[in-house]
């Protein structure tokens, strides 16, 4: 629900590429983590086709309980740029901060600021402590933070202008 899925269709329509809809795989064996996605459908929300007109004659009128529904990756990939089943190097994390009324705002934050708001979305854990699972995802996490840049994303309405955002970044 922060806008994952809409930023990435929003960089990929502008020349970036999707390597998955909200799972993927981290390598953490090398030096460099290496990240690759598992191919699946994206989730596109109701809100998200609204905002780019050219989505929506790939959704239907049938979306799910939390107004989403599933586009096929045969079918949108004739309209953005999918990344090969293959690893990449995770060369910067960006989380999602709100969403602006303006202009965008991508910043460089800590990487400390990114783990924890990582973590706060990726690591279950109990009054009692954190599992031995958690333990694992967080260290994943800080590991994958390593060698990468941190930014923080708010974005505004003009999704098609992202690109150009990321690039100069």
């Amino acid at each position: 629900g922060s806008g994952k899925t809409s930023t990435s269709i929003a960089l990929a329509r502008g020349g970036f590429r999707i390597m998955t809809d909200d799972a993927s795989v981290l390598d953490l064996t090398q030096s460099r983590v290496h990240a690759w996605g598992l191919p699946r459908g994206l989730k596109v929300h109701r809100k998200t086709a609204d905002l780019m007109s050219w989505l929506q004659p790939l959704v239907g009128a049938d979306w799910d309980a939390n107004g989403e529904q599933a586009v096929a990756l045969s079918a949108i990939e004739p309209h953005i740029a999918l990344a090969p089943p293959v690893s990449a190097v995770v060369e910067a994390v960006v989380v999602l901060g709100a969403r602006r009324d303006g202009t965008h705002r991508l910043e460089c934050i800590p990487k400390s600021d990114a783990l924890l708001e990582m973590a706060a979305d990726n690591v279950p854990w109990r009054r009692s402590g954190a599992p031995a699972h958690s333990t694992q995802t967080f260290e994943a996490l800080a590991h994958a933070l390593l060698h990468a840049a941190a930014f923080r994303l708010n974005a505004g309405p003009d999704l098609a202008s992202l690109p150009h955002l990321f690039r100069e970044a």
